[in-house]
């Protein structure tokens, strides 16, 4: 189920970008999930920090609720600013104009799967969840490794030394590799703690 789940956002996000667009539309598509994907990544655990109360039954959402917040919305500029700032299309000839935006149709698409792979770590679930198929052990991966390979991307934007993304060196993605680690232990705690069916345990 989870692996259907991940490829037909790979597909049908490949599929409609195909249909729709055309290389030019697909390449600054690509650019753009790529872009909102890093943004999202790097802030969302401090804005889920400000806004979270440990308290509050609703703490174990905003991790996830924050990181798809902050895609959604930079996704969203980044799309208006490329229709403003850049309305001619570059005309290409038509075996290139079919080959190149089917190639970056599904770079798009497996791009926004690998994102969707990575933010499943952070959703308010129990180690049980989805038959145990999602991180049934600790060195666990989804399809094709798809959340590692977005976390290691992340990781190499956001090197203080390198990464464009980089505020300083206190700020890298998983600077100590422990991000499955910490998620999985997160989950684990919320299976323990769940208080009845239907609530979320206070942490």
């Amino acid at each position: 189920m989870l692996t259907g789940l991940l490829l037909s956002i790979f597909l049908i996000t490949a599929a409609m970008l195909f249909s729709k667009g055309s290389l030019w539309d697909n390449l600054w598509a690509w650019i753009n999930v790529i872009l909102a994907g890093l943004l999202a990544t790097q802030y969302f655990e401090p804005l889920a920090e400000w806004l979270s109360n440990p308290n509050s039954h609703y703490h174990w959402y905003w991790d996830m609720l924050c990181f798809w917040f902050i895609y959604c919305v930079a996704v969203t500029i980044l799309r208006m600013f490329c229709e403003a700032f850049s309305p001619l299309r570059i005309k290409f000839r038509v075996p290139v104009e079919m080959t190149g935006k089917a190639v970056f149709a599904l770079l798009a698409g497996w791009t926004l799967m690998c994102i969707s792979a990575f933010s499943l770590h952070m959703a308010p679930t129990e180690m049980t969840a989805w038959s145990g198929a999602f991180m049934e052990q600790p060195d666990s991966e989804t399809v094709f490794g798809s959340d590692v390979l977005w976390m290691a991307f992340a990781h190499k934007m956001s090197d203080p030394d390198a990464g464009p993304l980089s505020i300083d060196k206190d700020h890298q993605f998983d600077a100590e590799g422990l991000y499955r680690v910490k998620y999985g232990l997160r989950r684990y705690r919320f299976q323990h703690l769940k208080g009845s069916m239907g609530s979320s345990p206070k942490p």
